[in-house]
């Protein structure tokens, strides 16, 4: 049952990527930081990625709550070779997306928004 649920969750993954042509790979990961699903280029390691998004989450969380902005939701990163989206799914999971230089942002948080519906719909 757990690896039909990670392959749906793959599959959605591999979607995303494909209406986003900006897209390098995505990535779900756990509270803990640990890999749940990914759609990743082989140079990047999941656990890495994991790793580095979970702490970039608690900081953001830990921001957002000092500043009184509310419960996180999103951190975006943009850096001259491309950008990293990070989007809270619920209390147990968040999406890391990666994508290229020439990334519509607008039309990318519109399609992180789908996707986290469809992969919360995925994880009830």
């Amino acid at each position: 049952m757990i690896e039909y649920k990670v392959e749906l969750l793959e599959k959605q993954l591999r979607e995303l990527r494909r209406i986003t042509p900006s897209g390098i790979g995505s990535l779900i990961l756990s509270a803990e930081g640990l890999p749940v699903a990914a759609d990743l280029p082989t140079s990047l390691e999941e656990e890495w990625l994991a790793a580095r998004s979970a702490a970039i989450l608690g900081l953001g969380e830990r921001i957002s709550a000092e500043l009184r902005r509310g419960k996180l939701e999103q951190v975006f990163i943009n850096g001259r070779e491309g950008c990293v989206i990070f989007a809270l799914i619920n209390d147990e999971t968040t999406l890391t997306v990666l994508y290229d230089t020439d990334v519509r942002v607008a039309m990318a948080m519109l399609d992180i928004a789908y996707s986290v519906n469809q992969l919360r719909q995925l994880l009830r």
